[in-house]
């Protein structure tokens, strides 16, 4: 008889209570979930910024050392004068050490530049669809291209120089220095300047050469008349590209009251200063 009354007894459920736990446990592990996440994206975005203000830094500090040493390339460049005159005296001494000196900054400048090239290649792949990056990047590009002109008309000169295309000429005796100038014939027309210095400078352009010669003559000579203190003699340097001019000077060259001189050069010749 105890023994059924102990099967008839009525137990606990526990299942709504293990249903509460388990629920708030799951609410829990998913806003823990959570925020981990927003700590991870955040940590990525500052080591970004981080990255990219680094990047931003060592690319200002390469362009202000290659803006230096663009001056100090200008400058010796600007003060090569002289040592042409002693290597047109003594070329085999001078010019070659001159050469060697340009083609060291050449070199440096070179190294420099592509330097810069690879901090913006990595600032392009860790800023990429930021403006603000895009914008100092195609500034910074800008300036290498104007950099990569510049050394390419260097060793276009530097080259020239090696191989002996170019020269500087000299007032003839008895000729007031004032009083002589230098007359560039090139493809696109007329270009006179004192022969001692590169200012002022007169220019005639020319469209067609075939055509023009004889009106360019014509402008030539009423531009000489203008010039003061009166020119007395003119070296014209005649490049194959304004052979044309040749005819007309040759015969009405009497008509420009002036002692003249001509000398035939190579397109790519360069007259030293």
């Amino acid at each position: 008889m105890a023994r059924g009354r102990r099967g008839n007894e009525l137990g606990i459920s526990l299942f709504a209570f293990q249903d509460i736990i388990m629920s708030v446990t799951g609410i829990l592990i998913l806003i823990v979930l959570l925020l981990v996440l927003e700590l991870v994206n955040q940590k990525s975005t500052s080591q970004l910024q981080q990255t990219f203000e680094t990047l931003k830094m060592e690319l200002d500090t390469e362009m202000e050392s290659l803006s230096t040493q663009l001056e100090r390339i200008e400058q010796d460049l600007s003060h090569d004068s002289e040592a042409i005159d002693r290597a047109i005296r003594n070329p085999e001494s001078v010019l070659n050490d001159q050469l060697s000196s340009e083609r060291t900054r050449l070199n440096s400048l070179d190294a420099q530049i592509h330097t810069l090239e690879q901090v913006g290649e990595q600032l392009t792949e860790q800023q990429e669809g930021q403006s603000e990056a895009r914008k100092i990047l195609d500034e910074r590009e800008r300036e290498v291209a104007l950099l990569r002109q510049q050394q390419a008309a260097i060793e276009r000169q530097m080259n020239q120089l090696a191989s002996g295309n170019s020269a500087k000429y000299l007032v003839p005796r008895g000729i007031n220095p004032a009083q002589a100038w230098l007359c560039d014939v090139h493809g696109q027309g007329l270009h006179l300047t004192p022969m001692n210095s590169p200012e002022p400078t007169i220019e005639i352009s020319v469209d067609d050469w075939v055509s023009e010669s004889e009106a360019t003559f014509s402008g030539f000579r009423q531009r000489l008349a203008e010039i003061t203190p009166r020119v007395r003699y003119v070296l014209f340097i005649i490049r194959p590209a304004g052979r044309e001019f040749n005819e007309p000077l040759l015969t009405k060259g009497d008509q420009l009251d002036i002692e003249f001189g001509v000398e035939y050069v190579a397109e790519e010749h360069v007259i030293l200063r």
